[in-house]
């Protein structure tokens, strides 16, 4: 009984620290007149804490109560470190407006790396630093695919169409669809289905996600059934694009029925990473 007392103690000790690690640079991730964050809209931006916290979710029952523990000359560093960053953030940004984006990036990267310091052991962080380096590497990738959706935004705009027709035929709505300026009208509400509302940042995010847990099971020595992978990735994928066309269409509906600044303002900012996490 006492064995299992303290295995439920680490366990919520872990749950915890996750908990106050995300919650706290939500926070400041959000902060954009502190640390001149550029757009907080895009996933793109979040993908190095989502991993992260998509790590400690996947592999938290192998973690030991030496990965939970940290001294109190960590926390003073992290801390010390993590206010050094946020006073000199705004010199880096005001240097060149074409590298932002990436500045932002190693910014968010050493935010994270700081509250991971702070909360968790010297052990944790040499024990998994190969995921940590999987992390970083894959939240790179998806700061430099964000060029890429220039070009693939526009045919998953147009592919969304086809589901809005049919939601829209189906409630028997007042509608119209610009294929040219990728404008929609419902009712008196016009919106623009551009690059973040045509599903391919959304798609991508969740597919580098995928990829993080196939890389740290590997370098963890976890069996992983291909098969089912591949099923769950394919289907996963389909779910997530056709959901997009939900989340558009919720927001046409809100904005039609409802209220424009509604729509546009706080239910666009918030429906789609609500999806996500749920989905």
């Amino acid at each position: 009984k006492k064995k299992l007392k303290l295995e439920y103690q680490k366990k919520r000790h872990v749950y915890n620290n996750a908990v106050y690690l995300c919650i706290t640079a939500f926070i400041l991730l959000s902060l954009r007149g502190s640390i001149y964050v550029i757009d907080v809209s895009s996933s793109s931006k979040y993908i190095v804490g989502a991993l992260f916290a998509l790590f400690i979710f996947f592999f938290k029952n192998q973690f030991s109560n030496k990965d939970i523990k940290s001294t109190f000359q960590q926390k003073i560093i992290s801390l010390s470190a993590l206010l050094i960053l946020l006073l000199i953030s705004p010199i880096f940004f005001n240097l060149n407006s074409v590298l932002n984006v990436y500045v932002e990036y190693i910014i968010r990267a050493f935010i994270l790396l700081f509250f991971i310091f702070y909360f968790f052991s010297l052990s944790f962080l040499k024990k998994y630093r190969f995921a940590f380096l999987y992390i970083f590497i894959l939240s790179a990738l998806s700061i430099v695919m964000t060029y890429v959706y220039d070009d693939l935004w526009p045919y998953f705009s147009r592919w969304s169409f086809n589901g809005l027709i049919f939601l829209f035929e189906l409630f028997n709505l007042d509608y119209s669809i610009d294929h040219s300026t990728f404008v929609v009208r419902l009712k008196e509400f016009y919106a623009g289905v551009g690059a973040p509302c045509s599903g391919v940042t959304s798609l991508s995010t969740y597919f580098i996600m995928i990829w993080f847990f196939v890389f740290s099971a590997q370098s963890l020595n976890l069996n992983i059934n291909k098969k089912k992978l591949l099923v769950y990735l394919v289907s996963g994928a389909v779910s997530l694009y056709l959901l997009n066309i939900v989340r558009v269409f919720l927001i046409l509906v809100v904005g039609a029925y409802i209220s424009q600044e509604i729509a546009i303002g706080i239910f666009h900012s918030t429906i789609g990473s609500f999806f996500f996490v749920i989905f």
